[in-house]
């Protein structure tokens, strides 16, 4: 494993460990635990980023079902907000379409591949090539530079054959875009304020260019001013990369800046499911 900006081999092991570690806490950190180049079979029609076909999900034997869903799908550069109460099966969701879960029944398909069919190095592959995740609290390591930070998602996504330089490049772009000086590329994330956060995790998120992003609540913890500069942040940057996204939220006043607005709870044909086992697993 070759080195990645300023960050040593045995410093990217080190990062490794700890995502694995943090899986307990939030499994969607599976995004960047791969390595190898992404496999050819991902081929998409141009039409749907995402479609679901009598999908059914339970975590294990016996326990109630978390989902139920009929038929739904999402048009190609569509943006769907979803909604729903706490354990309504939002987060059970999005683990299905990054492939961290696999489904008891129906299919999952993603960008024109069946991830829910395909082995769980293959979804990594896919995940790491083609989707972005932006996670509730940014999950940046803190004691990194924020080039590195970047770096370390760009590494993790296979496309080795890009130089560094050219990465660098595409990270000072997206920063400045974002509306970060230069010099933030070196500071430490730990020094970062929050809206400087924000701003770091919408560049890692799209530092490889994903056909797909997945948002798990990113705005829950943040003021109404902080939350409206950082959704307009991120929706243009979507919408210039001609990216699809999948936003999850509690607070429904964000739905303006979507296509399409969901309430999961009328697509899932799973009554009562905040009452149910699944509710421990999900948000």
């Amino acid at each position: 494993m070759r080195a990645i900006g300023c960050v040593s081999n045995k410093k990217v092991i080190g990062y490794i460990i700890i995502f694995v570690s943090c899986l307990t806490i939030n499994p969607i950190f599976a995004i960047v635990v791969m390595s190898k180049p992404a496999s050819p079979f991902h081929k998409n029609d141009g039409k749907c980023a995402v479609e679901l076909h009598d999908l059914q999900f339970s975590y294990g034997e016996g326990c109630q079902r978390v989902l139920n869903i009929d038929k739904w799908q999402l048009p190609q550069g569509d943006s769907a907000f979803i909604y729903g109460p706490s354990g309504s099966g939002k987060s059970t969701l999005l683990n299905l379409l990054g492939g961290l879960l696999i489904p008891t029944n129906g299919a999952v398909n993603v960008l024109g591949a069946e991830i829910s069919k395909l082995s769980g190095p293959q979804r990594d592959k896919f995940r790491a090539r083609h989707i972005g995740i932006i996670f509730q609290q940014f999950n940046l390591i803190p004691w990194l530079t924020v080039a590195d930070n970047i770096a370390v998602a760009h590494h993790f996504s296979g496309r080795k054959s890009a130089p560094k330089e050219q990465m660098v490049s595409r990270a000072a772009e997206l920063l400045e875009k974002l509306g970060l000086a230069k010099d933030v590329m070196q500071r430490k994330t730990r020094a970062l304020s929050i809206g400087q956060q924000q701003r770091v995790a919408i560049a890692r998120a799209l530092i490889n260019a994903p056909e797909l992003i997945i948002a798990d609540e990113p705005t829950s913890a943040l003021d109404t001013e902080s939350r409206d500069d950082f959704m307009a942040l991120l929706m243009a940057c979507v919408k210039e990369s001609c990216a699809s996204i999948v936003f999850v939220s509690h607070d429904r006043s964000l739905a303006r800046y979507f296509n399409t607005e969901l309430n999961l709870t009328s697509l899932n044909a799973v009554p009562d499911i905040a009452q149910s086992e699944g509710a421990s697993h999900d948000s």
